[in-house]
């Protein structure tokens, strides 16, 4: 993009600064995008810091202008370029964003991969090479960035800009997003709903992955055995026949690798296909006096909290005791923290959409132990928020907490199935290569097609099921790695 070098008198507001800028002094800095106010460019006159470097671009200036605050807004808005990098893994967080046009990355590496000591080019080579694309952001005014000062850590994940970005800066770090939450519970709501939004998004994708699982493993699992019953036919033949071919044909099979791989593939599959997001940890100081003036339920054992079905309009608070969200008989996740809350994503959506409609719940969430537990109906969130926004405070950062676990959980399901997928998909001694061999073999012997004829045929239907999955393999892993399309080839 162009810049151009400006004296102080021909400084508008609305331009944006192409380098940083520093005085002397060190008591005034403006960092590289930042959008130059009236109040900005008194303050480089009074340092008398000239001249200045700014971005001299039709597209920046349309930018600025269609998201125009007005130039006595008191949040700083800052042009990020497409390609560019608005915060890295493990950068102290200290502001939250607010996206006024454009479309953002967020780019998650697992933590072992990242030593807190490096240097900010060691840690974007690492970023770049091992980042993992986990999520976008793209409608105007989401908020993002407050995992970090929410839980009191560094940034969690990298933010990259994927076209030309123009954000809102709110000053932020732990304790400032803290009061600013309580102090304006209506924004503190919308954090927890953008939350909440987020969790979605990770939840339908590890569901989506699931899924991919589900489809291979009927393949895994039966392949083996019509592979073995090919190869007692042939042996059985051969010793009928003595035929060389035949016997030729049963060598080749009996020398496959296949035997050895297949079970841990049926292994890796059960693990994958078994994945849920668990329950984040609660906070070691949990403040009761948040839910003063709640009801307080005391149930038994068993007790069925709510039923698969019912509108997703009630948050759970658990007190004391043990809970379960559960698919048919199996518990997916256990709760047995104070504090920890159940039910708050759908809650929170239902809340956040447009006419305020609850979706009906999937699951189901049952008592272990004897609960007692605080129920919040979301339907009235806003007065909640209003009368209680340490509660919203609350959820927030339980939100928060598990969102940081999925994240990696998330990461770790990506890997894993990148590895299951291409072992069986890819290379001669790939599941479809064995496949594809064994069809070879059968074909080129008449008197095998004729007694292997049913055998022959489960095996094509599995090749075209493992052929058909090419576009949701790609789908899903390309949309996770960043700067190129996947090309399992």
């Amino acid at each position: 993009m162009k810049k151009k070098n400006l004296h102080n008198e021909a400084l508008k507001p609305g331009m944006v600064l192409g380098s940083p800028v520093y005085a002397d002094n060190g008591n005034f800095e403006l960092s590289l995008g930042t959008v130059l106010t009236s109040e900005f460019i008194v303050r480089l006159q009074g340092f008398g810091i000239s001249p200045i470097r700014v971005f001299d671009d039709p597209e920046v200036t349309a930018i600025i202008k269609d998201a125009d605050l007005g130039d006595d807004s008191k949040l700083v808005r800052k042009f990020i370029p497409s390609g560019k990098y608005l915060y890295l893994h493990g950068d102290i967080g200290e502001k939250v964003y607010l996206l006024l046009s454009g479309e953002l990355d967020m780019i998650y590496v697992h933590p072992d991969k990242l030593p807190t000591k490096l240097y900010t080019w060691e840690k974007l080579r690492i970023i770049m090479a091992k980042g993992r694309r986990i999520s976008s952001i793209i409608k105007p005014n989401s908020v993002f960035g407050e995992l970090g000062p929410l839980l009191s850590k560094p940034r969690l994940v990298s933010v990259k800009a994927t076209e030309n970005c123009l954000v809102a800066l709110i000053p932020a770090d732990t304790t400032e997003l803290h009061q600013t939450m309580l102090l304006y519970p209506g924004f503190g709501l919308s954090v927890a709903i953008g939350l909440a939004r987020q969790m979605q998004d990770r939840i339908r994708k590890i569901s989506k992955y699931n899924t991919l699982i589900q489809r291979l493993e009927p393949v895994v699992k039966e392949f083996p055995l019509i592979y073995l019953t090919i190869a007692e036919k042939l042996k059985n033949r051969v010793i009928q026949t003595k035929s060389e071919n035949l016997e030729l044909l049963h060598e080749q099979m009996k020398h496959s690798s296949l035997y050895s791989r297949t079970s841990r593939f049926q292994k890796e599959g059960t693990v994958l296909r078994d994945f849920f997001p668990h329950s984040a940890p609660s906070f070691k100081r949990f403040n009761h006096e948040i839910f003063k003036g709640f009801e307080i339920k005391d149930v038994p054992e068993g007790s069925v909290i709510c039923e698969p079905g019912s509108p997703a309009n009630k948050i759970y608070v658990l007190r004391s005791g043990a809970v379960g969200i559960y698919q048919d008989r199996k518990a997916l996740i256990k709760y047995r923290r104070k504090g920890d809350t159940l039910g708050t994503v759908s809650a929170l959506l239902g809340y956040g959409s447009k006419n305020k409609t609850f979706e009906k719940r999937k699951l189901k969430i049952k008592t272990i132990t004897r609960c007692r537990y605080i129920e919040i109906d979301a339907r009235y969130m806003k007065d909640s928020a209003s009368e209680n926004p340490d509660l919203i405070l609350h959820i927030s950062r339980g939100l928060a907490d598990r969102l940081a676990n999925t994240n990696s959980e998330l990461l770790e399901s990506l890997t894993n199935i990148e590895k299951f997928v291409g072992r069986l998909r890819y290379g001669d001694s790939s599941m479809l290569g064995e496949i594809g061999t064994t069809l070879d073999l059968c074909h080129g012997d008449p008197l095998t097609q004729e007694f292997c004829k049913d055998e022959i045929e489960t095996l094509e239907r599995m090749r075209e099921t493992l052929e058909t999955i090419e576009v949701n393999i790609e789908e899903i892993l390309s949309s996770t790695h960043m700067g190129a399309t996947y090309y399992p080839h």
